[in-house]
């Protein structure tokens, strides 16, 4: 009588934990399908919460050992959706977050601060150019010097 008894209470509790399991199942979904998170901090810390290894999902499937071999097939069943739920969900929102306009859409980030002129000028030309520069202002010079030299005021050495 005692094992009668005692078997029926097992059961009994077995049944509870099932129900209680899927009540667990059932509340998380409802949260899952509620989520919402305003950065991407935010939705990296649901993704702990629901999808980590310490997460909720996690140790429900920890507690799908403890159930009955006879509701097995549905527990899992919501097990596995309330966790596919939650990826999608999840997924989503980091897809929204990734897509979201930051106003920097038509900034070139690999493009010169400066702008750059295309092309450059061949090394013989600026060399010439600056020859002409120091040839202009020797000639410009050499009158003078050339007078200081006659009045002597102007050493050579």
């Amino acid at each position: 009588m005692i094992k009668l008894y005692l078997c029926t209470v097992l059961c009994i509790s077995e049944i509870n934990n099932n129900d209680d399991m899927i009540d667990k199942i059932n509340q998380l979904l409802q949260e899952v399908e509620a989520l919402k998170a305003a950065n991407a901090e935010e939705l990296e810390a649901l993704r702990i919460k629901f999808l980590s290894k310490k997460g909720a999902i996690n140790d429900l499937m920890a507690d799908f050992r403890n159930v009955a071999a006879e509701q097995k097939k549905e527990v899992g069943m919501r097990l596995n959706e309330l966790k596919n739920k939650a990826q999608e969900k999840i997924n989503a929102l980091k897809e929204q977050f990734e897509s979201q306009d930051t106003g920097c859409d038509d900034i070139d980030l690999t493009r010169s601060a400066y702008p750059v002129e295309l092309g450059t000028r061949h090394p013989l030309t600026i060399v010439k150019t600056k020859s002409s520069i120091y040839l202009h202002v020797w000639v410009s010079v050499l009158p003078k010097v050339r007078k200081l030299r006659m009045t002597g005021t102007c050493s050579p050495h």
